[in-house]
C-alpha cells in the first residue's frame, strides 16, 4: 500500500475536476476499483496509464519519482494562466494612469 500516491492521485483528480465515479467513467474501471487506488492499493501499469491520460498528469508524478516533468497541457494552461495574469496587470496599470488624468 502506497498512501502517497493515492494521495497524489486525489490531488490531481481534484485538480482536474475528477470524481471518483466520473474518473471511472472516464478509464473504464469501476468506482470500486478507482477507491481501492486511491487508498493506496497496487495497480496494473495499464490503469495508471489509464489514470495519468484522463488527468493529464506524467506516471513519475503518480508514483513519486524526483524530476517529474509536467504534461504539454499544463504547461500550455500555466502559459495561458500567465498570460492572463499579464494582461489584467496591463489593464490595471491603464486604468490607473486614466484615473489620475
Amino acid at each position: 500500500m502506497d498512501k502517497a500516491r493515492g494521495e497524489r492521485i486525489a490531488k490531481a483528480m481534484k485538480h482536474a475536476g475528477f470524481t471518483r465515479d466520473s474518473l471511472a467513467m472516464a478509464t473504464g474501471y469501476s468506482a470500486g476499483t478507482i477507491s481501492k487506488i486511491k487508498s493506496g492499493a497496487e495497480f496494473k501499469t495499464d490503469q495508471l496509464l489509464a489514470i495519468c491520460s484522463v488527468l493529464k498528469v506524467s506516471p513519475n508524478y503518480i508514483l513519486g519519482i524526483a524530476g517529474h516533468s509536467p504534461s504539454a497541457e499544463q504547461i500550455a494552461r500555466s502559459l495561458t494562466l500567465l498570460n492572463c495574469d499579464q494582461t489584467n496587470s496591463s489593464i490595471s496599470q491603464l486604468i490607473e494612469k486614466i484615473s489620475k488624468r
